[in-house]
Formats: C-alpha cells, sequence, structure tokens
C-alpha cells in the first residue's frame, strides 16, 4: 500500500535518496575493495606476475581456502546433523499449551517448507569470509500460469555485501542505523510484477521509457561498489556481458529510515513544524537509479505491524566485539596467507637451485646460455669443455619448514582451529603426543569454536522470532503443516498433517534452535549412557520392574544411533501394583470401581476403608454401596489368602514328614545331608515359598 504524498514531497525524498547513497559508496566502495582481496584468495585468484618473474614460482598457499571450510562446516553442522530443531518458549500463561505445536509448525516451515539449510549455508560462508553478512526475509507469494499459489510464505534470502550500504554510524545491530539500502538489479517486467502487488506505481504509465532505458544499460553494474562481484564473475569465469539478455536491467535503491512525514497530501516544507509529525515514522522509498524518480513510498509500521523491528533483514556475525563491520577469517589470515606464501615460493626456489646448478662458462667455449636448459640425462657438446662450471648447491629447508610450522602456529591461534579440529595429527615438533595432551587441544578448540557458535546461534535465533512476527500477520487462518502423530502426541492429526488456527498466532514465542550433536558428544554421551545402564541393573527398584528395564535399555539405544529399538521390543504393560486406600476411595467418589491387588495389605485397606465409611455421612448411595462392594471382595480375597497358606503349609508339613532327618538312617550308613531349602524361612526361598508359588501360577 502506497503512501499518499505529493509530487514536490516524492522529488524531496528522491533527492535525499540519491545524496545518501552517493556519500556512501566512497566507505562502501573500501569496504567492498578489501572484501574483494579476501575472496579472491579464497578463490585462489592470483594477480599476474611482474615483469621478469614470469617463470617465477607463484603458488599461493590456501591457508584462508582450508580454515574457511573448516569452521563453515563446523558451523553448519548444527543444521544438516540429526536432532537439529526449532523450540518454541512460551511468554505468557497460555502460550503453554500450544507450544509444542508451535514448535514442530516452525521446525517444518524452515527445514521442509522454506528449505532455509541452503540459503543459510550461503550467509553462514559470507559471514565466515567476510565477517558479517545480510539475510532479506520478507513474506513471499508464487504463482503458477494458472494463478495458482505453489509457495506462500517466508523467503531468505542471502544478500552479497554489495547490495547492502549502510552510512558511517557507531552501531551493533543493522535496526540502529539511521537507515539502510537495500540495492537490487530488477528487470522490467520484475517491475511491472511490483506495481501490480501495490509495491511501486508509475511503471505501466512509462513503461516503453523503462524498456528502453533497460535495453541501453543491458546487464551493465553501477561503476563503483561492486568490486566484489567483479572477483566472483572472474572467478566463475563470465563477464558482465555473457549473459545474452537482450532487455537488461534497471538498479532500484530500497531505502529503509526514519523521516518526519507530512501530515496532509499538501507540500510542506522539510525543515517546517507545522504540517509535518513531530515524531519520525519508519518509511521504506523505492528510487530507481536511472529513472531518477521515487517509485514507491511505503508505510512499515502498516507493511509490518506485529514486527518489533520493521527492516525485513537479519544479520549473521562471526564474533561480537563492539565493532559492527567485525573481523571474518578473510582479515584474521590475510597477513598470515600472505607470508607462508612467500615463505613457501622461497623454498620452492631453493628446491630449484638443488636440482637445476648454476653453470658458468667462459665465451668461447661455445656454450649457447639462451638456449641451454639443464635437464637428466642431456648431453652438450662443446670445443672447450674445461672451461664449463657448474656449481653445485644443496638446499638447506630447515628454515623455510620453521617458518612454517610458526605461521601456521599464529592462524591456530587467531582462529582457534587446530590441526587436530581440521582433521590431520599435528606436524609442529612440540605438538603433545599423549592422549591427555591430544584431549586438552580439542577441548581448548571446542572453547574457543563454542564462542563463534554462540554469536551463530543468537542471530538465527533473531531471524526465527522475525519469521514468526510473518506468520503472524500473513499466514492462512487455518495453516497445514506436515507432522505424524508420533512427533506430537495428543495433537489432532489429519492424513500426516496439523493445523494451526488463527487463535493460535494471536501468542507470543521466543525460539531457541537446538543444533544437532557433534559426533565426539554422541560418543560421550553413549559411554554415559552404558555406565548408568550397568548401574540400573544393578538397581533392584529397577531390575524388579519390567518398564523401567525397557526405558534404560532404550535409551541406550537411542544414544548409539539406534532408533528401532521400540520396533524390535515393543514397551511392556504398566504393572499392576498395588493402590493406597485413601486412592481407592477418592476413585469411588470420582465413579470408578478399583480392582483389588493381589498384594494389597487386605486388612490394612478394611481398616482404612471402615473408618471413612464411619466418617462419610454425606457420600452419596452409589459410593457407599460401592465401598462395601469393594470391601466384600478384600475380605474374599483375605480368605482366599488365609486358606492357600493353609494348603501351602500342610503340604510343607506333609513333606518334611516323610524326608530323612540329619542323623537319620542305619547304622554305619553316612548321614543324608538336610536340604537346603527346610534350613530357610517360609518365603521365596523355602519349601512353602515354592508351593505357594506354584499354587499361584495354578
Amino acid at each position: 500500500m502506497q503512501m499518499k504524498l505529493s509530487e514536490q514531497e516524492r522529488v524531496r525524498i528522491g533527492h535525499y535518496v540519491e545524496e545518501v547513497h552517493r556519500a556512501a559508496i566512497s566507505n562502501h566502495q573500501e569496504r567492498m575493495n578489501r572484501f574483494r582481496r579476501y575472496y579472491r584468495r579464497f578463490r585462489g585468484l592470483m594477480d599476474p606476475p611482474k615483469a621478469g618473474d614470469e617463470d617465477a614460482s607463484n603458488y599461493q598457499v590456501p591457508l584462508l581456502k582450508w580454515h574457511v571450510f573448516s569452521k563453515w562446516a563446523d558451523l553448519m553442522h548444527g543444521w544438516l546433523g540429526r536432532g537439529a530443531e526449532v523450540a518454541a518458549e512460551p511468554t505468557g500463561p497460555y502460550d503453554q499449551k500450544i507450544v509444542e505445536r508451535v514448535s514442530r509448525m516452525v521446525t517444518w516451515r524452515i527445514f521442509t517448507y522454506m528449505k532455509m539449510v541452503k540459503p543459510a549455508a550461503i550467509a553462514t560462508f559470507r559471514a565466515v569470509i567476510f565477517g558479517r553478512t545480510h539475510v532479506y526475509i520478507p513474506w513471499d507469494q508464487e504463482f503458477d500460469k494458472t494463478g495458482r499459489i505453489w509457495y506462500d510464505g517466508p523467503k531468505y534470502i542471502p544478500l552479497w555485501p554489495n547490495d547492502f550500504i549502510v552510512p558511517v554510524e557507531d552501531v551493533c545491530s543493522l535496526h540502529e542505523f539511521s537507515w539502510v539500502i537495500h540495492k537490487e538489479r530488477l528487470s522490467p517486467q520484475q517491475l511491472l510484477n511490483g506495481e501490480r502487488s501495490e509495491r511501486y506505481i508509475g511503471i505501466e504509465k512509462d513503461f516503453q521509457n523503462i524498456i528502453q532505458l533497460a535495453s541501453q544499460t543491458g546487464t551493465r553494474r553501477e561503476p563503483h561498489g561492486n568490486e566484489l562481484m567483479e572477483a566472483k564473475d572472474e572467478a566463475e569465469g563470465v563477464t558482465e556481458d555473457s549473459s545474452g539478455s537482450r532487455t537488461g536491467t534497471l538498479t532500484v535503491l530500497h531505502w529503509y529510515g526514519k523521516r518526519r512525514m507530512p501530515t496532509g497530501t499538501g507540500d510542506v516544507a522539510e525543515d517546517a513544524i507545522r504540517g509535518r509529525d513531530l515524531d519520525e515514522s519508519e518509511i521504506l522509498v523505492h528510487y530507481c537509479l536511472e529513472l531518477h524518480r521515487v517509485i514507491g513510498v511505503q508505510d512499515l509500521d502498516a507493511l509490518y505491524p506485529q514486527a518489533r523491528r520493521k527492516r525485513p533483514f537479519g544479520e549473521i556475525a562471526l564474533n561480537e566485539e563492539g565493532s559492527y563491520w567485525t573481523m571474518g577469517l578473510g582479515e584474521m589470515l590475510e597477513t598470515e596467507g600472505e607470508e607462508l606464501t612467500a615463505n613457501h615460493n622461497l623454498g620452492t626456489e631453493a628446491g630449484e637451485f638443488s636440482v637445476a646448478p648454476v653453470i658458468f662458462a667462459a665465451p668461447e667455449a661455445g656454450l649457447n646460455a639462451k638456449n641451454f636448459r639443464y635437464r637428466p640425462g642431456t648431453v652438450i657438446t662443446t670445443e672447450h669443455a674445461d672451461k664449463v662450471k657448474v656449481v653445485s648447491m644443496s638446499a638447506d629447508l630447515s628454515y623455510v619448514v620453521a617458518k612454517e610450522h610458526t605461521m601456521l602456529a599464529m592462524a591456530e591461534r587467531v582462529t582457534g582451529q587446530s590441526e587436530q579440529s581440521l582433521g590431520r595429527s599435528s606436524s609442529a615438533p612440540n605438538a603433545p603426543r599423549t592422549a591427555s595432551g591430544q584431549v586438552l587441544l580439542a577441548e581448548m578448540g571446542n572453547l574457543r569454536a563454542s564462542l563463534d557458535n554462540l554469536f551463530f546461534k543468537s542471530h538465527l535465533e533473531d531471524h526465527l522470532r522475525h519469521i514468526w512476527c510473518l506468520e503472524q500477520q500473513f499466514a492462512p487462518k487455518d495453516l497445514f503443516f506436515r507432522i505424524t502423530e508420533d512427533d506430537l502426541p495428543g495433537t489432532e492429526v489429519r492424513n500426516g498433517f496439523g493445523k494451526m488456527t488463527q487463535e493460535d498466532y494471536e501468542n507470543e514465542f521466543d525460539f531457541t534452535l537446538k543444533f544437532a550433536e557433534s559426533p565426539w558428544a554422541k560418543e560421550a554421551l553413549g559411554q554415559k549412557q552404558l555406565q548408568l545402564y550397568q548401574l540400573d541393573l544393578a538397581n533392584p527398584l529397577i531390575a524388579s520392574n519390567p518398564n523401567a528395564l525397557w526405558a534404560v535399555a532404550n535409551r541406550v539405544h537411542q544414544a548409539l544411533g539406534d532408533d528401532n529399538f521400540a520396533d524390535v521390543v515393543p514397551q511392556p504393560s504398566d504393572m499392576d501394583t498395588p493402590k493406597n486406600p485413601q486412592l481407592e476411595w477418592t476413585m469411588i467418589l470420582q465413579g470408578d470401581l478399583p480392582e483389588v491387588n493381589p498384594n494389597d495389605n487386605d486388612d490394612l485397606h478394611l481398616k482404612d476403608h471402615e473408618r471413612r465409611l464411619s466418617m462419610a455421612e454425606n457420600a452419596p448411595p452409589e459410593a457407599m454401596s460401592a465401598m462395601q462392594a469393594h470391601m466384600q471382595a478384600h475380605t474374599v480375597q483375605k480368605n482366599q489368602k488365609a486358606l492357600m497358606q493353609q494348603m501351602v503349609s500342610g503340604m510343607a508339613d506333609s513333606l518334611a514328614s516323610i524326608l530323612p532327618q540329619e542323623g537319620g538312617g542305619q547304622a554305619g550308613a553316612p548321614a543324608t545331608p538336610k536340604p537346603p531349602a527346610m534350613t530357610q524361612p517360609e518365603g521365596e526361598g523355602g519349601i512353602q515359598g515354592r508351593l505357594q508359588n506354584v499354587m499361584e501360577k495354578m
């Protein structure tokens, strides 16, 4: 929706946007030059050698490349590993009721529907090498030719540093800048589609001029601030005119900033107090550089009413040390990379001298120095061989090796990534060789890596909060998301889909990104679970409870990577445990009739029930009758237990009378030992206990 402004106000806003853009380009260009160097070093692009050094060694040590890949993989492992999910954190009492459903919906949205992992990987790479990067997070709809919507949701679009311009201000977040500019190249068709979605105005009216300007500019970029994109084109082996596009594109500046807006549609001077709001408004201005005209002005409060921060951008920083443009690995390792490259080329030249010696020859020897190349097995004919002298040089590379170890150690201390964390055994001469020393190094590397993960995780959680604000405003009234009953027990699931209602979106949540565990953490957890399993087996409370044993075994299998234990061994049913007499009376009052349990102490239950009946004068008659029936069941069970005890005791006495006693038998015959069961008390170990167990099973 466009703001209603006078033509003079639009011209005034356009001049201001073009002015601040022009003023910020110089600083932006200097920053892009630095980023260009980092990107070229990462891609292995080298400047041509100086005159006379064409045959000299010019290899570039890929120090930045292997550190960037390692840090990139470490940060992205949390996204790609098993167990990564989003957890919603409630901010109010009612939020707790739907927190699990919201967690599952947002997890499905970013991982399955948005497919956010791939663009997040691109943004993460740029944050690692440049230090900070920006992401455009709007709500977008995409249609097919029939007009049917096939995508309706948030988009996660990583931006190149060229396309995000900010002023020189001392801030810590993009939302604190007085303004920011998102620059993009749009085709005439994209501009026309933007007008149809009420994003731009005046496009169709001036469409012929727009097409002509686009065809004249082609794919040419602006003359300043695109140095990084030129390095990208060089690495890809393409040029700006090789795309084959006939229509070309125009540059549109999307300016997000604060401005005191007129209260009416009339023309008001910019510095006037009357006729303008006293408070600044957050607005979005679309300005086309080639047209030199504002093609749209929108109120950010109207575009994103649910968002606390109105600018639809996120940022990722490798670290936060107080400056906005913080250090990336490109800046950290630039000096070390140059020094390692020079040291490597020095070693290469020293090695070449050792295999290709210097040769001195007198002019009359007949040796042509221009055509001579020293190779194995080469025979050179000369009239005066005695006037040719070969100077053999032995290369001593100890200095080169020592300096290489020194520079690699400096790089490790700066980045926190040792050779062990890169998956290599340390080549340093003083590296620890014991297991405890290696573990200590790994732990220190994890400590350093956790600092970067902390900043990375906090920025992504800010992005999730912005995505939830977009969901609150733009999501369909009844949003179906993919889920199963096993994922969220107790939630209504229809054909594998759950549903979010409009009332669910009225709640506020914070979000926590749960990363997948590292292989080392999983291994440590598996070992701890095995130790706990051994202790649990020795615990009689667990060893005698099938449910507890199953839960412990299932936990160990999951810790070791086996999630199918429940499919092989189903969970046993709950054991029939005795109930408290007070609980039985409560169940009867609620309309339930509890069953007597063979393990109940019948005398204790009958005594408690009689006392409660005598005190329950106002109890319902149905409850009184149910309690009397329950007490009768206890009495019957008590009599059955007494009869069973008499039968077991009688059978035990009969067996005892026919078994030989100690010292009995014929004279001189060996004494028959007394069976151990007869010396044990009645119970599980004695004969009476065994007989009672047999009778109970019958």
